[in-house]
C-alpha cells in the first residue's frame, strides 16, 4: 500500500517545551502541504491535573501521563488501526523515543534534537549531573533511538553526537537544518513598540534607544548567567570609555534564583526579564535590538540565531558547532568562558559604523537562504517513503 498518512507523536503540552511544540506544528504544515494526511498523538493531561493540589509532585504526575497512560493509549490506537498499512509514525522529539519500543512492527522515524541529556546521564557533562531516575530514563530513550530504523537530526553536530553515543547500535541517520517556523522580518520601531505594548513593561518598550537582547530558557547550556556576566563586563568597558549603556533584555523563562541573585547584586545594571513573550513579540524584540547575544555552551540547533538574522539583527554567539553551522559567516563568534574577551567583541559590534552594520545584516539575510522549508520537507518525505517501503507489510 502506498504511503498515505503520517502519525506524529508529539510532546506533552504541560511540559511547555515551546520549541518542540513549534517543531510539531512545522511538521503538520509540511506534511499537509505534501498532500499526505497527518494526525497528531500526544500524552493527555489526565493525572497531571492533580498538580494544582500537589505542585511539588508535578513532574512525577506528568511522568504517569507520559509513561503509564499514554503507552496504553498508543497500544489501543495501534490495535484499532491494525489493518491500515499506509501510515508512518514519526516521533517528533527524541526524548519520546521510548515509544518506539511499542512500534517495533511499524514504519517509524524519530527526530533527534540533541543528545545532551543522554550525555549528561553518562557522566560526560559534569556541569549537568543527573539523578538515578534521570539516568534510567535516558537509558530507555537511548534504547528507543537504537531501535528506530531512521533518525533525522537537526544539525550535523547532533548527528555526530548521536552516532557517538549509539556506537555500533546506531540506526540509519541523517541531518537536515530546520527552517524558520514564523515569518520573522524586520519591523519598524513604531510597529515593534506597538507589538510590545501588551507586555506592560514601559521601562523596556518605551525606549529612545536600542536594546541588547538574549532569548532562552533556564537550561544549564543556555548559559544565561554567562550572558549577565558578559553584560556586566560590557557595562564596565563602556563606562570607562564614556559610552552609553544599552539595556539588556532577557526574553524567555522566568529567571531562576541564580539570575535573580546576580541582578540583585548588580542592581545598577539595566537588566530586564520578559517572561514567555509570544512569537510576534519576539519578532518585535529582535527588530529593536542593536545586537543579539547567544553564548550557549551547547545546543541542538539554535533557532534564535536565524530568527535574529531574519529581523536584521547582528548575532554574537558561541564559536563552536552547531552555532557555527547555523551562523555560518554571518555571525560574530566568541568564547563565552572568556568573559572580558567576549564583552570586548560585543562592544565592537555596538560601535560598528552604519555601513559595517548594514553589511553584516545583509550577510544574515543571505545566510537564511541555506535554511528552506522546501529542503526540509524534501528530506523528511524521502525518509518517510524509505522506512515505509522497508518496513510496511507487503
Amino acid at each position: 500500500m502506498a504511503l498515505q498518512k503520517i502519525v506524529l507523536i508529539a510532546n506533552y503540552l504541560p511540559d511547555k517545551q515551546d520549541s518542540m511544540l513549534r517543531l510539531a506544528d512545522l511538521f503538520c504544515r509540511v506534511i499537509s502541504d505534501s498532500g499526505l494526511e497527518v494526525e497528531v498523538l500526544r500524552p493527555k493531561d489526565v493525572i497531571g491535573r492533580l498538580r494544582c493540589m500537589v505542585p511539588c509532585m508535578a513532574k512525577w504526575l506528568g511522568y504517569l501521563d507520559k509513561y503509564l497512560l499514554f503507552p496504553f493509549f498508543l497500544i489501543t490506537y495501534l490495535w484499532q488501526n491494525r489493518n491500515r498499512d499506509g501510515a508512518v509514525y514519526h516521533i517528533t522529539d527524541h526524548s519520546n523515543a521510548v515509544y518506539s519500543l511499542l512500534l517495533l512492527k511499524k514504519p517509524r522515524i524519530a527526530t533527534c534534537n540533541d543528545v545532551l541529556a543522554i550525555r549528561s546521564a553518562r557522566g560526560e557533562i559534569p556541569e549537568n549531573p543527573t539523578r538515578l531516575t534521570g539516568r534510567i530514563l535516558q537509558k530507555a530513550i537511548l534504547m528507543g533511538l537504537a531501535n528506530t530504523p531512521r533518525v533525522v537530526c537537526i544539525s550535523q553536530n547532533s548527528e555526530r553526537d548521536l552516532r557517538s553515543v549509539l556506537g555500533k547500535h546506531s540506526p540509519e541517520t541523517s541531518f537536515v537544518f530546520l527552517p524558520l517556523n514564523f515569518d520573522f522580518q524586520p519591523l519598524s520601531r513604531d510597529v515593534a513598540l506597538a507589538t510590545l505594548q501588551s507586555l506592560g513593561k514601559q521601562e523596556v518598550v518605551h525606549l529612545g534607544q536600542e536594546i541588547i537582547l538574549h532569548v532562552g530558557g533556564n537550561q544549564w547550556y543556555k548559559n544565561r548567567i554567562g550572558v549577565l556576566k558578559i553584560f556586566a563586563e560590557l557595562c564596565r568597558i563602556r563606562l570607562a570609555n564614556h559610552l552609553p549603556i544599552l539595556p539588556l533584555v532577557m526574553a524567555g523563562k522566568e529567571p531562576d534564583e541564580n539570575l535573580k541573585a546576580f541582578v540583585k547584586e548588580h542592581g545598577s545594571l539595566p537588566i530586564h526579564f520578559l517572561t514567555e513573550p509570544s512569537t510576534p513579540q519576539l519578532c518585535a524584540l529582535y527588530s529593536l535590538a542593536k545586537v543579539f547575544v547567544f553564548p550557549s555552551l551547547q545546543e541542538g540547533f539554535g533557532w534564535p540565531i536565524l530568527e535574529a538574522m531574519a529581523c536584521g539583527c547582528p548575532v554574537v554567539t558561541t564559536g563552536h558547532p552547531p552555532m557555527t553551522e547555523v551562523g555560518g559567516s554571518a555571525a560574530v563568534y566568541i568564547k563565552p568562558q572568556k568573559v572580558s574577551e567576549s564583552a570586548r567583541s560585543l562592544n565592537e559590534v555596538l560601535e560598528w559604523s552604519a555601513s559595517a552594520r548594514a553589511d553584516f545584516v545583509e550577510r544574515g539575510f543571505q545566510n537564511l537562504k541555506r535554511f528552506t522549508q522546501e529542503q526540509f520537507a524534501s528530506h523528511y518525505l524521502a525518509a518517510y517513503k524509505n522506512v515505509h517501503q522497508s518496513l510496511s507489510r507487503p
